[in-house]
């Protein structure tokens, strides 16, 4: 595409050249911006003019015209810096001992920056040229979410009882977070498999690092393309001890397995053009600037792993005291308020340490993050002040097979229902996981987070990701957990459940003396339901 410039511009800049060069004066420069419309943007650069008595072939002079200081700003209104130049070279005696008229290189340069290559041709003595998108692979970076819940383990019925997964790596998370975007921003995920595969990218602004783990607690992958699936290694054992008392299963004593130093690893590419905005989720990293993750070496890998703490539903919900995990600001649990100290207030993670949180947020999770986490376990209680109260009724009544809402499955592992008499000795059970696309395809929970969004590498990725171009609220991100895809064959855990009942003389139970299993479709865990006297 060409810009026509006035002819009256050539002109006085050819009568400078020739004044410059009659008088026999120094080089003199003289700088112009110029710009083009280019793919729904503006592509500016400035010209540099070098005239005077730059002789060849005797007589016949040349002046230099350097295209320099490139920018594209892209219909997003962000503008992309490009590396690079080229020159025109004006040398009107048409002498052929004297550089060639035109274009150096004639072919036009390659600009990069911003993920873009444009190919510029200056053209009209540097005032105009034509240029062409050669390719766009978009702007990387990262997002830092607060949390990512990756697993939910329910406290078996009895203080001596306990429930384990261990040989299997059917616990985890499946996600996405497709719908934060404007429908005109096309969503896909390109996962290599591993957490171990994503490279480590670098130090931010000089106090954010991106890295990844080089160990395998936590495996990811894509199975279509716009989930992604995160699972424990068989390694990794989440152990659940049971109730402290003998009175029926107490969900404050569920444990939710967070994730608090997790990375999104993300191409975001603005609108070109009649080419639509795209965004592709290239998955996990974790930030070791968490103390518990461990500075990397100077040489050699890496091999600390994601943060992960167990965290009981009843320090959530204030009915524990778990200062090691959360304190309150003031000590009051409630709307408006956020975790100080502790492990969940994040404290690594602030403002001063460079990065970039949206007004009134902060590292720490706040009242409003607790309330949604709780609602993973939706048999667990809820503060009165959170906006959505668990009230999962579809256990009650016992189901044969999977609750209508896709989120239970009843275990088929023999026996089931499982003995809870009084003064009994411990019984080892099996467990078996039960293939989740075949019972569980709409179960679904959803939350939506306030995000920290990094510059990655002196890149204007924050900018262009923040634009409401892309998201559809601006410095949030909602994340959709849905039936767990790793769970595509059938599975038997053995003797992963130990089920001990009340001691018989004192203290005296009056109890259900009968449980039933059923497989959560969403973590790959099973929930323990008394059955009623």
């Amino acid at each position: 595409m060409l810009v026509s410039v006035p002819a009256i511009l050539r002109r006085l800049k050819c009568l400078l050249s020739l004044i410059a060069f009659a008088s026999g004066s120094a080089t003199a420069h003289a700088q112009t911006q110029y710009s083009l419309p280019f793919d729904g943007g503006t592509l500016s650069w400035t010209d540099t003019q070098t005239m005077g008595p730059t002789q060849c072939g005797g007589t016949s002079y040349y002046t230099v015209f350097t295209q320099s200081s490139f920018s594209f700003m892209p219909a997003s209104g962000i503008a992309v810096p490009l590396a690079g130049g080229t020159t025109y070279i004006y040398q009107p005696a048409g002498n052929d001992e004297c550089p060639t008229n035109g274009p150096q290189p004639v072919s036009g340069f390659n600009f990069l920056g911003g993920g873009f290559t444009i190919n510029f041709i200056p053209a009209n003595n540097g005032e105009s040229g034509s240029a062409t998108l050669v390719s766009y692979t978009g702007v990387q970076g990262f997002v830092n979410p607060k949390y990512v819940v990756v697993g939910i383990s329910y406290a078996p019925p009895g203080s001596s009882s306990f429930v384990e997964y261990t040989n299997t790596t059917s616990v985890g998370n499946t996600n996405t977070f497709s719908s934060s975007f404007q429908n005109d921003v096309s969503f896909s995920v390109s996962v290599n498999g591993t957490i171990n595969g994503i490279p480590a990218a670098g130090v931010v602004n000089g106090n954010v690092t991106l890295t990844a783990t080089e160990t395998s607690d936590y495996t990811q992958g894509s199975s279509n393309s716009t989930t992604n699936t995160i699972s424990k290694a068989s390694t990794v054992s989440y152990t659940t001890p049971g109730t402290p008392t003998f009175s029926p299963v107490n969900s404050d004593y569920d444990y939710i397995w967070l994730w608090i130093n997790p990375e999104v690893l993300v191409t975001y590419a603005p609108p070109v053009g009649s080419t639509p905005a795209s965004f592709q989720w290239a998955g996990y990293a974790f930030d070791p600037n968490d103390p518990a993750s461990g500075k990397p070496p100077k040489s050699g890998p890496y091999v600390a792993a994601p943060d992960v703490i167990e965290v009981q539903a009843g320090c959530l919900n204030g009915d524990f005291s778990c200062p090691s995990t959360l304190a309150w600001l003031n000590g009051v649990e409630g709307t408006g308020s956020y975790v100080t100290s502790g492990t969940l207030a994040r404290s690594w993670q602030s403002t001063a340490n460079g990065y970039n949180w949206p007004n009134n947020e902060g590292s720490g999770l706040t009242f409003s993050d607790v309330c949604q986490i709780l609602t993973f376990d939706p048999l667990s209680k809820t503060p009165s002040q959170c906006t959505t109260q668990n009230d999962y009724t579809l256990l009650n009544s016992l189901p044969a097979g999977t609750t209508s809402d896709g989120r239970y499955t009843k275990d088929p592992s023999p026996p089931n229902t499982l003995q809870y008499p009084v003064g009994a000795a411990t019984e080892l059970y099996n467990t078996v996981q039960t293939n989740t696309q075949s019972v569980a395809q709409g179960t679904s929970n959803s939350v939506k987070q306030a995000i920290s969004v990094m510059q990655q590498f002196g890149t204007n990725f924050s900018g262009i990701f923040s634009s409401l171009t892309t998201l559809t609220e601006s410095d949030t991100m909602t994340w959709s957990y849905s039936w767990l895809n790793t769970l595509t064959t059938t599975t038997t855990l053995t003797d992963e459940l130990s089920i001990t009942g009340p001691p018989d003389p004192p203290p005296s139970y009056n109890g259900p003396v009968q449980f039933v299993a059923y497989q959560d479709n969403m973590f790959g865990t099973f929930v323990f339901v008394p059955v009623p006297n």
